[in-house]
């Protein structure tokens, strides 16, 4: 219980001389700010947002807040539907996604190594890191076939992950190496589409271009399982059988679902362990895996109720 003689963790920044980094609730800033979460039902009230714009920033911040009582969260892109997973009541936010979209702009980048060494990457110092943060061009993006073109696209899924390399595919494909219709491709490039939005872009590029609707309630679950081409097909029926449910539950055309399945093969935990393990245990994974993605969105709490 926070100690009632003790100023505020707004009023300590405030004290420490960072009053231009902190957005208040009555300021416009901090209502846009609040209202640019990606899914409505997370969106939490948090005492003030302080945005830092330098490492050296950050680190006053948070030796300030060391001080203080009360909840803190890391707020980056906000791209999450679990309440309370980057932002909190009463508390401050500390917002690290200002700019987030510049990176392609960057000319230097001063980035924290895993050894604790601050380095600065830039066109002539740590190139090979200032081109990775920058994000290279890379070949992919999307297409867009009929329904009936499924169980094609899940067999072709299931072949290619045994001999998967460096990229993934879902219809979604990229080529980071950024090699113009990739012979990895070849059998998803002739599956029938009605869209094909497949150039070479930036990764941010790529990124914005499948942006789901934000400033909506949204519902995600995932599962993973073995390589199998039957619990593919099996998932996807179970998918069409919940949008037929969801169409009479609620109006047709007031909520968004999608079905997704990426690819985990066994190379990416190998490769992972020869740089000292996998952090999300992969390496415990024997066979090559798929990832299902099913989510759902709409605009009402009410509705969002009904999905979940």
């Amino acid at each position: 219980m926070r100690n009632a003689n003790r100023k505020s963790q707004c009023d300590c920044l405030v004290d420490a001389g960072l009053r231009s980094l902190i957005l208040l609730p009555e300021s416009d800033a901090y209502g846009e700010r609040q209202a640019s979460c990606w899914a409505v039902n997370v969106a939490l009230r948090r005492s003030c947002i302080v945005q830092p714009r330098t490492s050296g920033g950050v680190s006053r911040i948070i030796k300030v807040l060391a001080n203080t009582d009360g909840p803190v969260a890391l707020h980056s892109s906000g791209h999450t539907q679990w309440v309370g997973s980057n932002d909190v009541n009463e508390g401050i936010t500390l917002d690290l996604g200002l700019y987030r979209l510049a990176c392609d702009t960057a000319a230097n980048f001063e980035a924290l190594l895993a050894n604790g060494d601050i380095v600065n990457a830039n066109v002539e110092s740590h190139s090979d890191l200032w081109t990775a943060l920058k994000a290279h061009d890379i070949w992919g993006d999307i297409r867009v076939s009929d329904r009936s073109e499924g169980d094609c696209l899940a067999q072709i899924m299931i072949e290619f992950i045994p001999s998967a390399p460096d990229f993934l595919v879902a219809h979604i494909v990229v080529d980071t190496a950024s090699v113009v219709n990739s012979p990895a491709f070849s059998q998803t490039q002739k599956v029938a589409a009605i869209v094909v939005d497949v150039e070479k872009r930036s990764m941010a590029n790529m990124s914005n271009s499948y942006l789901v609707p934000s400033n909506q309630h949204q519902v995600w679950f995932s599962l993973t399982f073995k390589n199998d081409l039957a619990i593919i097909k099996h998932a996807s029926a179970m998918r069409d059988g919940l949008v037929e449910d969801l169409n009479s539950l609620l109006s047709q055309g007031s909520f968004m679902n999608q079905c997704l399945f990426q690819p985990l093969p066994t190379l990416f935990a190998t490769r992972s362990i020869t740089r000292g393990g996998n952090v999300l245990g992969l390496d415990k994974v024997p066979n090559n895996a798929l990832l299902l993605l099913i989510t759902g969105a709409t605009e009402t709490s009410q509705r969002h109720t009904i999905m979940r």
